[in-house]
């Protein structure tokens, strides 16, 4: 019976922990806040990814990948390629989806500008068929890196882009 006093703490102890490990790994955390998740995916469904072929102007690439193919609903898009978020406040705050072969137009109100936390975007080597820069890209108000080289953008600059740090 003595034993059993003994033994009874150093159970005890087991079992709270194999609770506490059931109910942690049971939990799933998702760290990308749902605003920018919703943000991105419109962003993405805005245009088409030509897969089939890899245009001569993305040749200058060192790698070359569909990140947006990883970009789905339901999954945590911190986790997506491409995306970077901030580990404290679970926001967007890096894109890079340069030499992704995205087509179709930059709009003024692209669902992109909706990312107010962003401080790096990257869309290099990509066909925005010859879109102007949106006056949107003024609205990112913490982006520190913007690299828009090889998109097929008109040289229109809008002035909003004074707006940027």
């Amino acid at each position: 019976m003595r034993s059993f006093f003994i033994l009874l703490p150093y159970f005890t102890f087991h079992l709270f922990l194999l609770l506490l490990l059931t109910h942690f790994t049971s939990y799933t955390f998702s760290l990308c806040s749902q605003h920018d998740s919703s943000a991105l995916l419109q962003f993405k469904h805005s245009f088409s990814v030509n897969t089939s072929s890899k245009p001569g102007f993305l040749s200058m690439c060192s790698s070359f990948s569909f990140k947006t193919e990883s970009w789905k609903t339901g999954t945590d898009c911190c986790e997506w390629d491409g995306v970077t978020c901030d580990t404290v406040s679970d926001h967007v705050i890096g894109l890079d989806l340069s030499c992704n072969n995205l087509k179709g137009e930059l709009q003024p109100n692209s669902t992109i500008y909706k990312l107010r936390h962003l401080q790096q975007l990257n869309l290099a080597f990509n066909h925005f068929s010859g879109s102007s820069m949106p006056i949107g890209i003024g609205d990112l108000v913490n982006l520190t890196h913007l690299n828009l080289s090889f998109c097929h953008l008109k040289s229109n600059t809008p002035s909003t882009i004074s707006h940027l740090s």
